[in-house]
């Protein structure tokens, strides 16, 4: 039974299909007992209470104001003012997706919440991201040695269904369901 347990566990993990070489993937699957017997650290905060570091979603109707409250938060981490102006911040680079923007709506958004403030340096918007799970994975842009881990992303498009494979990612190996 452990046997199978275990074919099972690296088949949902992906171990199987790893081509050698490979770094290991992170892991998304347990036993439960693993699962509990698991200590994990507490979560460092983009914007405390509200926003943990790395990959966030906003999610509600449209014209709310999920698109400006999200850049306005991401202003605000990548120059360490206060969110919302009233929560303390500790300034870290943002990388924000704006998968719906262009370069000269977001420069019109940014000139109004900045307010004559200068731009943060470490805030870097994209209009456009590779769909692949190395998507993060970039080269470094022309003079920079490396892409700092942002304290926060934040992306701002419906997730489509059927996303075109990057060429700089290698092609999903499809599972037989269990």
């Amino acid at each position: 039974m452990t046997n199978d347990r275990s074919t099972h566990l690296r088949l949902v993990n992906g171990d199987a299909v790893q081509a050698p070489g490979q770094p290991v993937p992170f892991r998304t699957s347990w036993t439960a007992d693993e699962l509990m017997a698991m200590t994990f650290p507490e979560p460092r905060w983009a914007v405390p209470g509200i926003i943990a570091e790395g990959l966030s979603l906003l999610a509600g109707p449209p014209k709310v104001g999920k698109s400006w409250l999200s850049l306005g938060l991401g202003i605000a981490v990548a120059s360490g003012a206060k969110a919302l102006e009233a929560i303390e911040l500790e300034p870290g680079p943002v990388l924000y997706l704006a998968l719906e923007d262009t370069a000269r709506r977001l420069q019109n958004r940014m000139g109004k919440i900045l307010s004559g403030q200068p731009a943060p340096r470490d805030l870097t918007l994209a209009t456009t991201c590779p769909t692949c799970p190395q998507a993060g994975k970039r080269p470094s842009p022309a003079g920079s040695t490396a892409t700092p881990t942002p304290a926060s992303s934040s992306s701002t498009s419906s997730p489509r269904s059927e996303a075109p494979h990057h060429p700089a990612c290698p092609p999903t190996t499809p599972t037989t369901p269990l």
